[in-house]
C-alpha cells in the first residue's frame, strides 16, 4: 500500500507539463517579441528624427538665401539691423542643433562661409554699439553662435565681405521717412 501510495504522489500529469511549458514558451515569444517591437519602435523614432532635422535644416536654408535675398530691400538703419539680426538667429538655429549633437558637423561644412559671415557680423554688432541699444551683448543673444565659433575656432569674415548694406550702414536714413 506504501508503494502505492508513493506512485500516486510523484505521478505527473502529462497535460500538466504540457501546460506548463506552454505557458513558458509563450512567456519567452512575448518577450522576445515585446523587445524586438521596442527596437523597431526605437529605429523608427530615430528615423522621424532624423527627417525632422533634415527637413529643419533644408528650411533654415531656405530662410538664409531668402534673408539674403532681402538685402536689397533694405533702406533704413532699423531694417539693416533687423537683417543682420534675422541672419545671425537662422545660423544660431543651425549651430544650437550642432551644439547639441543634432546635426553633424560635416553638414554645417556646407555653410561654413555663412558661420565666417555671422561671426563679422556679430562684431558688426558690437562695433555699432548694438549691444547697448538692445541691453545686451551679442554673445548672450546668440550664444549658440558664440559656443560653436570658440569650439571650432571659426574666423571673422574681412569687412568687405559682410553684406553691402551693412558697410553702408552709416550712410542709411534711420527711418523710411527720411528715406526720400
Amino acid at each position: 500500500m506504501e508503494n502505492l501510495f508513493l506512485q500516486n504522489t510523484f505521478s505527473i500529469d502529462p497535460v500538466a507539463i504540457i501546460i506548463a511549458v506552454s505557458s513558458i514558451s509563450v512567456s519567452i515569444g512575448t518577450l522576445i517579441y515585446a523587445r524586438s517591437r521596442s527596437k523597431n519602435q526605437d529605429r523608427q523614432l530615430t528615423n522621424i528624427e532624423d527627417k525632422q532635422y533634415v527637413e529643419l535644416f533644408t528650411k533654415t536654408m531656405s530662410d538664409l538665401h531668402d534673408v539674403y535675398k532681402t538685402e536689397k530691400d533694405v533702406k533704413t538703419k532699423d531694417q539693416c539691423e533687423l537683417f543682420a539680426t534675422r541672419l545671425l538667429d537662422i545660423l544660431a538655429v543651425l549651430t544650437h542643433l550642432n551644439n547639441t549633437g543634432k546635426i553633424s558637423n560635416e553638414i554645417l561644412d556646407f555653410i561654413k562661409f555663412d558661420l565666417t559671415i555671422g561671426k563679422g557680423v556679430m562684431e558688426w554688432f558690437d562695433t555699432h554699439n548694438m549691444n547697448q541699444k538692445y541691453n545686451t551683448p551679442t554673445q548672450e543673444i546668440w550664444s549658440n553662435l558664440n559656443t560653436y565659433f570658440e569650439k571650432h575656432h571659426v574666423d571673422s569674415c574681412m569687412p568687405e565681405l559682410l553684406p553691402l548694406v551693412m558697410r553702408n550702414y552709416a550712410d542709411l536714413p534711420e527711418s523710411i521717412e527720411n528715406c526720400e
